[in-house]
């Protein structure tokens, strides 16, 4: 029996054959037969579609690009968790190509242990640990999010045996005593180790952690350690250290100073230094005869404490005050009563160059309802080329004439050329009178900046403004050099608002040339965004946000008004501040699109989108 038998239509059916497979068919005799031809051809066909899907494949624009791109690829993919361990794992499977170039890039793996020692992982997620730690050599292992439990039915620190010198980066986290110990020893095999982060939930006493199994020979790369305040202790002091954040839920306390001083000793290489104490509420601790530890390269120091904490601790330090920058995060008293300027009671004489320099030219001073609604002031002291040098806050408790004047007597011995001012509440007793005194005691001030947006402050604005033009006047330094920056509060699709605080600035500055004075450079900057009291502030009117629309409101109504009093008028308006460049306070230069026009009496600065 022929094919033409046991198919009906058998030249419709294999029309699509090649002429050979045709024949070769028309000559089969059995159903059985034709199967096994069809299976044999079918097998060989397949081999040919796979190869031809290779031969498509490899000349993709993907697979042309160079191994070493295609790394640079893959370590760049973003991990979001190691809940993605399986998908990491799976890119292996696209291609032989993409596994071989896997394989051969150990960092794609490191990357992938980023939550590899987490106890609430999924064990059918852990159970690929190893086989990252193993792809992953001989690259440098970086535990960004680590966890510790005594619980060992987790896989975790196992994973690692052989490795251990293969870590340099662990941040871990661990709640009770015996967890921490575990830590410690598991730490003490990390001989490559560069930087450390222990924090440790609850308060947890050094004693008995067993804290000889830290060897300072054995971590001669630790450079950058964050700890538990309470828990850092001389056995941990390695001198390869250049920063110690010492802060967590619970500080140092004073009657511990002595230990902690002792362990600073042998950190000869300290550039940056954080350390939280406890104020004392109750009883006052006497403590021994203690010699000043030296910290001779220490160029940023911040202390988290009440006046009393902060200046004991800096009476037992000293570093070049020059050089440093000094935070100061003072905490306020738990009764009601107002206490006075921080500055200069808080830092002892020796460091007294922090604040006393020449060389501190620009003080930024702001007043906010930070501690139970009660109003204080924080301040900032720039060196020159704006590097800031202090930054206290609060200054003061209380937000009065009498503090905000103690205040500058702090600053007596420097040469202050520029003040910024961001004055959302004050007492009602800051009057003229006040700030005429105000503005006697900057005799070298040229230059002010009114940064508060707030409708509130608009007449306290007003009212700075024209005592400082008259300390200018008196001053008989005025025109070039002398310069006045004023945020202005417009309300979105209302100008009402804006224009009446307009009139204040062309009253104001009419005043003055009524006096016979002339400004040298009046800036205007529009805002219309409601201001945020407990958000990042900006600290210079280069970091406010402005508004183009009312920005260009004033360049076409009220610039010529202002001609007659300031050689030069600055409008800025029309970008929006991106919060990197100001989140940690610093003043960041902004490339403003600027153009001149000449016009009557002055030259116009128009910065307009």
């Amino acid at each position: 029996m022929s094919t033409t038998d046991i198919l009906p239509y058998p030249k419709r059916l294999a029309s699509n054959l090649p002429m050979e497979d045709v024949v070769a068919l028309g000559g089969i005799v059995g159903a059985r037969q034709v199967q096994t031809w069809a299976r044999n051809r079918i097998a060989e066909y397949k081999g040919y579609i796979d190869t031809l899907v290779s031969i498509l494949n490899s000349a993709a624009p993907v697979n042309t690009l160079p191994d070493e791109l295609l790394m640079k690829i893959f370590v760049a993919i973003p991990r979001l968790s190691w809940d993605e361990a399986e998908w990491m794992w799976s890119l292996g499977l696209v291609s032989w190509r993409w596994r071989s170039v896997l394989l051969a890039t150990p960092e794609y793996w490191a990357q992938g242990l980023w939550r590899g020692l987490d106890p609430y992982n999924d064990l059918e997620q852990n159970h690929l640990l190893p086989l990252f730690v193993e792809r992953s050599s001989p690259c440098p292992l970086h535990l960004d999010v680590l966890s510790s439990s005594s619980d060992t039915d987790y896989f975790g620190w196992e994973a690692f045996e052989g490795h251990w010198g293969r870590i340099s980066d662990v941040e871990a986290s661990v709640d009770y005593e015996d967890d921490l110990r575990q830590m410690l020893g598991r730490i003490a095999k990390l001989k490559r180790l560069e930087r450390l982060k222990l924090a440790v939930k609850y308060s947890i006493s050094t004693k008995d952690l067993g804290l000889a199994v830290w060897k300072t020979k054995d971590h001669p790369r630790l450079g950058r350690l964050e700890i538990s305040a309470p828990v850092f202790c001389r056995a941990m002091a390695v001198p390869s250290l250049h920063t110690l954040i010492l802060e967590g839920i619970i500080g140092r306390t004073i009657k511990s100073l002595p230990d902690l001083l002792r362990a600073l000793k042998r950190c000869h290489a300290l550039t940056t230094f954080h350390v939280e104490i406890e104020p004392e509420r109750k009883s006052t601790t006497t403590l021994p005869r203690l010699d000043v530890v030296d910290l001779p390269k220490l160029r940023e120091l911040k202390v988290t404490s009440d006046v009393s904490g902060t200046r004991t601790f800096l009476s037992y330090i000293s570093f070049p005050a020059s050089g440093a920058r000094v935070e100061l995060l003072v905490l306020g008293p738990e009764n009601d009563d107002p206490q006075q300027p921080v500055l200069p009671d808080i830092l002892p004489r020796p460091l007294s160059a922090i604040y006393m320099s020449p060389m501190i030219d620009r003080l930024f001073v702001q007043s906010n309802a930070k501690y139970s609604g009660a109003l204080s002031v924080s301040v900032r002291g720039y060196a020159v080329e704006c590097a800031e040098r202090l930054r206290v806050s609060p200054t003061l408790f209380t937000c009065d004439a009498g503090g905000l004047l103690r205040l500058l007597e702090a600053f007596s011995g420097c040469t202050l050329t520029e003040l910024v001012l961001d004055l959302r509440h004050l007492a009602n007793e800051t009057d003229g009178v006040f700030w005429a005194r105000f503005f006697a005691a900057l005799p070298d001030l040229r230059r002010l900046q009114l940064l508060s947006p707030t409708v509130e402050s608009r007449a306290t604005k007003r009212v700075i403004a024209e005592q400082f033009l008259v300390a200018l006047r008196n001053s008989r330094e005025e025109g070039c050099g002398t310069s006045l920056a004023w945020v202005l509060r417009a309300g979105t699709g209302d100008t009402s608002e804006l224009e009446r605080e307009l009139r204040d600035v062309e009253e104001v500055l009419k005043g003055h040339a009524d006096s016979g004075g002339r400004l040298g450079r009046l800036e205007l900057y529009v805002v219309t965004s409601q201001p945020d009291s407990y958000g990042l502030q900006p600290v210079d009117v280069g970091q406010v946000a402005t508004d183009g629309t009312a920005s260009r409101l004033v360049i076409r109504a009220y610039v010529s008004r202002l001609e007659h009093a300031a050689g030069e008028v600055f409008v800025g308006g029309g970008w929006e501040f991106e919060d990197e460049n100001w989140s940690d306070g610093d003043d960041s230069d902004q490339e403003d699109a600027s153009s001149d026009t000449e016009m009557d009496g002055g030259q116009v600065e128009l910065d307009v989108a």
